[in-house]
């Protein structure tokens, strides 16, 4: 299987940190993204590569956007698997929460995707209590985002909240 194949040189080329290398860690996080899809990964790979997609979506520059983007996605794909549920809410809160509150519209996907994953996760019971505690304010503020683009966050944050209620 590819992952396996791959896992020690796409978390190498994920954690790149060299401005001449950002594309190289860009390529690896979208691959990771990529191989995030396929169910039989989704444990394994939460588990390799949770401390390089937890920073990677925590990446402030502009020039990281695209970094950051995939390793969100990536974040989104694996909360789909029910053993990743309540570790990835322990592991990913505060960068989830924080990338729900983005504000640039050059970040609107950056922030639809940690809806995304925090909707996912709200599935989890165990979830519920702790991320009304964390997320509530992103939850209601990004359920009151008025813009035709934003809709897809309006949409993760209500059946989100929906979830918790």
């Amino acid at each position: 299987p590819m992952w396996i194949a791959t896992q020690a040189a796409l978390v190498t080329a994920s954690q790149l940190a060299s401005p001449a290398d950002r594309t190289c860690r860009e390529y690896a996080l979208r691959s990771l993204f990529n191989l995030a899809t396929t169910g039989a990964n989704m444990r394994p790979m939460w588990i390799a590569t949770q401390a390089v997609l937890i920073s990677a979506s925590e990446l402030a520059s502009p020039a990281d956007r695209n970094c950051r983007e995939h390793a969100i996605r990536s974040l989104v794909n694996l909360t789909v698997n029910d053993a990743n549920e309540r570790p990835m809410w322990i592991a990913t809160q505060e960068a989830l929460v924080t990338a729900s509150q983005l504000t640039s519209s050059a970040d609107r996907m950056c922030r639809e995707y940690a809806l995304h994953a925090l909707f996912n996760l709200s599935y989890n019971e165990a979830n519920r209590g702790p991320m009304w505690i964390a997320a509530q304010a992103a939850l209601v503020t990004a359920s009151q985002l008025a813009s035709p683009a934003d809709r897809a966050c309006r949409e993760y944050a209500l059946e989100t909240l929906a979830n918790l209620s």
